[in-house]
């Protein structure tokens, strides 16, 4: 999942501010479906990190922290989305996506750990 997620990012970075740039003049209609065509692979990568998270969570002996994990991806959206805003307003959208992408290599890395540490037991 780390592969098609990467290219989804990277996709993302690279060709969307061409594509708003170039399709500014468009009708709203227009806009909204290339929206949600160039979010929707993304969206479902990032989407499917937290059941697959919960699940190795589940499968090792660290599964007495899933309350904390959900708590944690609750806040954390809640802070990301308000901060994303300013940092969009202030810097540009790519960095937040950049961002974004960090962040979800660092929950890779983290999953990652967990499943080496499954194995291994």
């Amino acid at each position: 999942i780390f592969a098609p997620m990467a290219i989804s990012f990277l996709a993302f970075i690279l060709l969307g501010d061409i594509l708003i740039k170039n399709t500014i003049y468009l009708s709203v209609y227009y806009k909204i479906f290339l929206s949600v065509l160039m979010t929707a692979p993304l969206s479902f990568f990032m989407g499917v990190m937290m059941p697959i998270g919960i699940q190795t969570l589940n499968r090792s002996s660290m599964s007495h922290i899933i309350p904390w994990c959900w708590a944690l991806n609750g806040s954390t959206s809640i802070l990301s989305s308000v901060g994303a805003i300013f940092l969009a307003l202030i810097f540009g959208f790519s960095l937040v996506i950049i961002i974004g992408g960090a962040g979800y290599i660092l929950a890779f890395g983290c999953l990652y750990l967990i499943k080496k540490s499954i194995l291994s037991a």
